[in-house]
């Protein structure tokens, strides 16, 4: 996959995109499933409409010049991580998870990447963007790659 700039106007874009699909996805399979099933539906998704994108995606965790460990982002589209949750509750406020891909992910490509959080709430039955998150160009932890 080319490495995109994401700026502002392709990140919404690209997130009504996301939107799209988590809401089409929460009208065939309904409430009740765990975060992996709706990220597996939502990758198919994706691949039946012929949208590039990453499916975990690996992104390394750095301490002091060292790999000590992997993160996955649940899928990366043309510079957007996006994050899937499947919670009652929507969140008012994410963990720095998904930053910490984002910032690792960028340092890695070597391009700007945005973050949006989609949740699939489980008492609603309704898809949220939970959160988008501003364009990282680099990050000031990272200092080096992993091993795979």
């Amino acid at each position: 996959m080319p490495k995109i700039s994401a700026n502002d106007e392709e990140v919404k874009g690209l997130a009504k995109i996301i939107l799209s699909h988590s809401k089409h996805v929460m009208k065939v399979l309904g409430v009740g499933h765990r975060e992996n099933i709706y990220h597996k539906a939502l990758s198919t998704s994706l691949n039946k409409s012929h949208i590039a994108h990453r499916s975990e995606v690996i992104t390394p965790i750095m301490f002091m010049g060292e790999c000590i460990g992997v993160g996955r982002a649940d899928i990366v589209l043309d510079g957007v991580v996006v994050e899937i949750k499947a919670v009652s509750r929507c969140p008012n406020r994410t963990s720095g998870q998904i930053r910490k891909y984002m910032e690792s992910l960028a340092k890695v490509e070597k391009s700007p990447c945005s973050g949006v959080v989609i949740n699939f709430n489980q008492n609603s039955g309704r898809v949220e963007i939970v959160q988008e998150l501003p364009v990282v160009k680099r990050s000031r932890f990272f200092h080096g790659k992993c091993k795979r």
